[in-house]
């Protein structure tokens, strides 16, 4: 599963190869069609070409579903989220013949299958219950570690599914997972996911007054993802 703004370079295109996939999932998160198409629509192509199974998704794809299938031609397009779209693959044997008999089905355009939720229901994670020491690379030349700190966004933008509410890693938890990027797996930047990690002022300054003053912080640069709006 891959998310770039930037497209496949050759590189990563070779590199992938090397897992010798049978899916592929890409990403598109710019609103701009244009952009977004022309961002993996050679990879796409390549993949295919390969006889690799290529599923779409983000933003994009989203709301310009018939763009993306008629000019970047994926096998599979998934509007909103697409967590519960591969859970329901999966639960049906990675077959989308199966599929196609469940509500998630809104039809073809070509031979780009699509799929979607009607709605989404606001659920809870508890992220301190998720594991994180598990056998996995870092993302951009082994330097960005990503630990899963916070996830959800009190705001409602038209283009966003909004599948889950706020909810925050515990601090000790957050400690505990950055320690581990940083001294165990050699991350130089640590960059949180979460839509919006000032979402909860007082939940996000708990985290950050936790790892500061960690000797091991000072070896690494921090990037947090957050909402102006959220934030001032």
């Amino acid at each position: 599963l891959l998310h770039s703004t930037s497209g496949c370079t050759d590189e990563l295109v070779g590199e992938i190869d090397g897992f010798d996939p049978e899916i592929v999932g890409l990403s598109a998160s710019t609103m701009s069609p244009r952009n977004g198409i022309a961002a993996w629509e050679k990879a796409i192509s390549r993949f295919k070409d390969r006889g690799v199974t290529v599923i779409v998704g983000g933003k994009g794809p989203t709301f310009n579903s018939q763009q993306y299938a008629e000019e970047a031609r994926p096998d599979v397009i998934v509007m909103g989220p697409g967590e519960p779209i591969m859970k329901t693959f999966i639960d049906h044997d990675f077959d989308w013949n199966a599929l196609k008999k469940e509500p998630i089905f809104k039809g073809m355009t070509g031979s780009t299958l699509l799929f979607g939720l009607d709605r989404c229901e606001a659920g809870k994670l508890n992220l301190d219950s998720i594991g994180y020491e598990r056998d996995y690379g870092l993302a951009d030349f082994g330097h960005i570690g990503w630990p899963l700190l916070q996830v959800g966004c009190p705001h409602h933008c038209f283009f966003c599914p909004g599948d889950l509410m706020v909810s925050y890693k515990s601090p000790q938890h957050a400690v505990e997972e950055v320690r581990y990027l940083i001294m165990q797996k050699g991350a130089r930047i640590i960059w949180p996911l979460g839509s919006d990690f000032t979402a909860s002022a007082g939940k996000s300054a708990a985290i950050v007054d936790a790892l500061a003053g960690r000797s091991f912080v000072s070896n690494a640069i921090f990037r947090f993802e957050v909402r102006i709006d959220s934030f001032w």
